[in-house]
C-alpha cells in the first residue's frame, strides 16, 4: 500500500499559475489534485490569501483541503480554526513610520479580522482608486475586496488595532522596485527583529515573528500524524522559503526569482508535475 503524504501548495504564482481570470485552477492541476486525493494523500493550501477566498476555491474543486491562510496567521483543520495570531499594533506603526519617512510615496495595506486589503497612500487617492478599480476588474475570479481609506488605516495602527494580522508594503512593478523591496526587507528585519519581515517580489510582508507557512503546516502534520519526510511543499515566493527550508521534498516554480529558487531542492514548471515525483516515491 502506498504511504500517505501531505502535499502543501501555495496558490498565487503556484497552483494558480498560469492565471486564467475566469478559472481558478488549470484542468491539469485539478486532475492532479483529484488524483492525489484518490491516493489518500492529505492536501493543504498554504497561502497569503484570507480564508473566505480560499474556501471559495475549495468549493469549486469539491475536495477536502485544509488551510494555512494569511501566511500562517490562521490555520484551519477540517474546517475548524486551530490557530489565529495577531500582529502587535505598536510595532506595525513603528514599521509604517519608518517606511513613510524613507519612502513617502510607498503604498501600504493591512489585513485584519475586520477588513481585508485596507490601503494607505500619500498620493492622490482618486487616482489610486481609479487604478485599483481597473486592477480589481482585471483580477477576474482572483479578486478580493479592498478599501482605500487613510483614516481607517491609521486608526487600525492606533490603540484600536487589536486584530491586525499582517502589514504589506508595496514598492511598484519595475525591476528597480523589486531590488528596492528586497534590500528594504533585509534592512527592516535587522531593525525589527521582533517581527517576521519577508520579501515577496515587489512587496514586503510584515507578520508576527512566530508566524510562517511552515509553522502553520506543522500544526496540521501533528493532527494527521504525518512525518516531515512525508511532506511535499511547493511555492514561488519569499514567504515560501520557510517551507523549502523545513522540508526535504521542496519544489519551487520555474518562473520564481533566482533568490527564491536557490532554497528549494527541485524546480518545476507546473504543480501537476509533482505527480511523477510522488509516484516514484511510492514505487
Amino acid at each position: 500500500m502506498n504511504k500517505r503524504k501531505l502535499i502543501a501548495m501555495d496558490l498565487d504564482g503556484t497552483l494558480f499559475y498560469p492565471k486564467k481570470r475566469f478559472q481558478f485552477i488549470s484542468r491539469q492541476n485539478i486532475r492532479f489534485l483529484r488524483w492525489a486525493a484518490a491516493q489518500g494523500h492529505h492536501l493543504v493550501f498554504v497561502t497569503s490569501r484570507n480564508r473566505d477566498f480560499v474556501q471559495r476555491v475549495i468549493e469549486k474543486i469539491n475536495l477536502p483541503i485544509d488551510i494555512v491562510s494569511r501566511n500562517g496567521s490562521e490555520v484551519y483543520y477540517r474546517n475548524e480554526m486551530i490557530q489565529k495570531t495577531y500582529l502587535d499594533a505598536k510595532l506595525s506603526k513603528a514599521v509604517f513610520e519608518d517606511i513613510i519617512a524613507r519612502h513617502a510615496r510607498t503604498m501600504l495595506s493591512i489585513d485584519a479580522d475586520s477588513v481585508t486589503n485596507l490601503l494607505y497612500s500619500k498620493g492622490k487617492i482618486w487616482y489610486l482608486n481609479l487604478i485599483y478599480r481597473f486592477y480589481y476588474w482585471y483580477q477576474g475570479v482572483y479578486r478580493e475586496p479592498y478599501l482605500i481609506d487613510n483614516d481607517v488605516f491609521l486608526d487600525k495602527l492606533s490603540a484600536h488595532g487589536d486584530d491586525l494580522q499582517r502589514l504589506l508594503i508595496y514598492f511598484g512593478l519595475s525591476n528597480k522596485s523589486k531590488k528596492l523591496s528586497h534590500d528594504e526587507s533585509e534592512r527592516l528585519q535587522k531593525a525589527f527583529p521582533e517581527l517576521s519581515i519577508l520579501w515577496i517580489h515587489n512587496i514586503i510582508e510584515v507578520s508576527p515573528k512566530s508566524v510562517s507557512k511552515a509553522n502553520g503546516l506543522k500544526l496540521i502534520m501533528e493532527r494527521e500524524n504525518i512525518d516531515a519526510k512525508d511532506v511535499y511543499v511547493i511555492g514561488d515566493s519569499g514567504n515560501d522559503i520557510p517551507l523549502f527550508e523545513s522540508f526535504e521534498h521542496s519544489f519551487c516554480m520555474a518562473q520564481a526569482h533566482p533568490r527564491i529558487k536557490q532554497h528549494a531542492k527541485h524546480i518545476v514548471r507546473r504543480v501537476y508535475e509533482l505527480q511523477s515525483y510522488l509516484e516514484k516515491d511510492h514505487s
